[in-house]
């Protein structure tokens, strides 16, 4: 079994969110996207596996982020796909210290 390890990168700051309720960044070779719903914060990669259209530029109706593109939707707990089997969006777990946001992007 491997072990992960944490690889923690500085994403923003929680007032970054006061107008929007996604902000997507690129950190490194990846596109990511936080939002925060019902007091918990959700980070996931901000590509549809289907044509890699933004996920950020869909709709977010509760945990369920849907593609602007053709309408895949995703669940953001657990990044599976709600309506097309075994596609999958990558999820990242967060943490926020002092009113800054953490992204771990392990792999």
């Amino acid at each position: 079994m491997s072990q992960e390890k944490e690889n923690y990168h500085l994403f923003g700051t929680v007032q970054e969110f006061k107008d929007s309720p996604i902000v997507c960044k690129q950190i490194g070779t990846k596109r990511v996207a936080v939002s925060q719903i019902e007091g918990v914060w959700y980070a996931f990669e901000d590509t549809c596996p289907h044509q890699g259209e933004s996920l950020s530029k869909g709709t977010l109706k509760g945990c369920i982020i849907t593609c602007p593109a053709h309408n895949w939707k995703f669940d953001l707990k657990s990044g599976e796909s709600t309506v097309i089997p075994d596609e999958f969006i990558y999820t990242f777990d967060v943490k926020v210290e002092a009113e800054k946001i953490f992204v771990n992007l392990k792999f």
